[in-house]
């Protein structure tokens, strides 16, 4: 069926035709997610342009653009003037949002989340990762690397690589039925009172080792978080390194001036 309003202008507002069972632009955006999804468009691609869009689908402009509009929403495209519609993830954006109301917060994942370990080794640091953990090559560490993920979710928001002394590696293997960071744990049943945590976050790319336990594109946009532990004597006993795809977690914080009274 041929959309009534195809001969609008560029700036069109026209109504879909009365009577279909779903919004003619729905379908659209069903059609060109599932073509994103498949791999149609690759990340950094660009969707063919509106007009090019209305007369594969024979629709109006303003049609064309509801569907690239919920495209958007999905966090499937970036949309730029004088560019078009860049592809920028391949899935629907499901991300979890953290509020944050204090900097304690910002150190830990809310309950409803848990980790998922995937290996742990006992290591001597190379010089790369002595540069993560602020020590000298050769020291030894326990390194565990796993996802995060909220209860109910099918996707991993995170990736974690967790550094720690090995003579708190005991807190590992010790129950946890309530999801505690293992800095609560070590704090908790190792009696190691936390003195300083330092906490770095960039921009980075999902790297190819990540893709797999990630179920996601290599070179997806990610936000880095390293976190750096140390206790009351100053020295670092716990290293994570977090990974969150752009389009799978939000950080939030509010902040709030206060005035001084006159």
């Amino acid at each position: 069926m041929r959309d009534k309003t195809a001969h609008l202008g560029p700036h069109d507002t026209g109504p879909e035709p009365e009577g279909r069972a779903r919004p003619r632009y729905l379908e659209i955006k069903t059609e060109l997610m599932g073509e994103i999804r498949g791999g149609a468009y690759p990340i950094g691609a660009l969707l063919p342009t509106e007009h090019d869009l209305c007369q594969r689908f024979e629709v109006s402009r303003f049609t064309v653009r509801q569907a690239l509009k919920g495209l958007q929403d999905a966090g499937l495209i970036e949309r730029r003037s004088g560019v078009g519609s860049m592809v920028v993830a391949h899935e629907p954006r499901d991300p979890f949002v953290q509020s944050l109301t204090s900097m304690t917060e910002l150190l830990r994942y809310p309950a409803e989340t848990y980790r998922s370990d995937i290996s742990r080794q006992l290591i001597k640091a190379s010089p790369e990762q002595a540069h993560l953990l602020l020590c000298s090559p050769g020291e030894e560490w326990v390194r565990v690397q796993g996802v995060r993920m909220a209860r109910g979710s099918k996707l991993p928001f995170s990736f974690i690589d967790i550094f720690l002394r090995p003579r708190f590696a005991p807190v590992l293997d010790m129950p946890n039925p309530t999801g505690e960071p293992v800095y609560r744990q070590v704090e908790q049943l190792m009696d190691h009172v936390i003195g300083h945590a330092r906490v770095e976050i960039f921009a980075g790319q999902i790297a190819p080792e990540l893709a797999g336990p990630m179920q996601i594109e290599v070179g997806t946009p990610a936000l880095n978080m390293i976190r750096r532990y140390s206790g009351v004597d100053g020295k670092i006993f716990l290293v994570t390194y977090t990974v969150h795809p752009a389009n799978r977690f939000v950080f939030t914080m509010d902040l709030e001036r206060r005035l001084e009274p006159a």
